[in-house]
């Protein structure tokens, strides 16, 4: 799995959170790139503001995927961000709340069978997403 690029803010497909904790939305069909596919995944992350030991920027900083492929049951994890920079203003401020979302597009090779993507942020794991293959991908 390689996180090829992330972006932050609000889209129309971000997923809703009215907690703390961190959520994925059901991503749509992988587009097809030079033989691997790309899937995009919304997301958002949220903490309550006074839990925030350091920065602005851990609300993202501290978001890890987690990829497994069924057949195998095989895994592997990395962070959202990698080596990416985060800034005071891509956090959001929603009350006493403070709110990361992200879209981030995620690299895989094609596979028969499914792959199954979560997020972890501190102690919070988000829903589990389905990633498929488009019919009559190797």
């Amino acid at each position: 799995m390689l996180v090829r690029s992330v972006s932050f803010g609000l889209t129309a497909e971000t997923p809703a959170t009215s907690g703390a904790g961190v959520v994925l939305a059901q991503p749509g069909p992988p587009t097809v790139e030079g033989g691997a596919l790309v899937h995009v995944v919304h997301g958002s992350s949220r903490v309550p503001a006074v839990d925030i030991e350091v920065e602005r920027a851990e609300v993202l900083r501290g978001v890890f995927l987690t990829l497994i492929y069924a057949p195998a049951q095989g895994g592997v994890t990395v962070p959202l961000l990698g080596p990416r920079l985060v800034f005071p203003d891509d956090i959001d401020d929603v009350g006493a709340d403070l709110v990361g979302s992200f879209r981030c597009e995620i690299v895989l090779a094609p596979r028969v069978g499914a792959f199954y993507l979560h997020a972890a942020y501190r102690q919070y794991v988000s829903n589990v997403v389905r990633l498929m293959a488009p019919p009559g991908a190797r």
